[in-house]
């Protein structure tokens, strides 16, 4: 049931240090959390709260290139086990959460997201200079199997953008769409009946 879940359109993926309680090195080390919640909710929460700019691409996947990317993800996944932030931990026990301000405590108020930490292998810790946010997309989507992505040397989050942009402005390739999230545009309109 639960590889139902992260095979589901909709649905947003967010690693990061998200853990106050083993954050060190201003912020750049400590345990990787991974976050799952539903798209609309995440983009509204994080425009909203912390005025974020995001931006979107879309990238066409054949079906079997779906089904490579659900088998990395099931096996990404496998390493995985859930994890609770402070405010899931207070809503749990009927607790007021409003004291709870860190960020994942504010993304699981807002989306009532699911949050993990990795047992095994490289995501287990954080470290902004090798397993960050990026490292984490780049283990699922540049590999032989898909044929995505072609970036050589140092992956970080501004040459992933420079190659997703340039591919974008290109004709006949697979990123065949940018979106740019912001307050005031292109907010996620949410349905009542989507809504927590």
């Amino acid at each position: 049931a639960a590889s139902d879940v992260y095979k589901r359109q909709g649905t947003i993926w967010s690693y990061g240090n998200h853990d106050p309680a083993t954050r060190h090195l201003l912020g750049t080390y400590g345990d990787g959390v991974l976050i799952r919640a539903n798209e609309k909710l995440f983009l509204k929460e994080s425009i909203g709260t912390d005025g974020k700019t995001i931006v979107s691409y879309g990238i066409h996947l054949t079906d079997a290139q779906k089904a490579v990317l659900e088998k990395r993800l099931e096996a990404l996944m496998a390493r995985a086990v859930p994890w609770k932030c402070a405010a899931q931990i207070a809503m749990e026990k009927g607790e007021d959460a409003s004291s709870c301000k860190d960020y994942a405590s504010r993304v699981y108020k807002e989306t009532h997201c699911d949050m993990f930490k990795f047992q095994s292998g490289k995501f287990r810790t954080y470290f902004i200079a090798s397993t960050n946010c990026v490292m984490i997309a780049d283990e699922l989507i540049r590999n032989r199997d898909l044929n995505l992505i072609d970036l050589n040397g140092l992956i970080t989050p501004g040459a992933y953008l420079s190659f997703l942009n340039t591919e974008y402005l290109k004709k006949n390739t697979p990123v065949y769409s940018r979106i740019f999230y912001e307050k005031g545009i292109n907010e996620p309109v949410i349905d009542p009946v989507s809504e927590h």
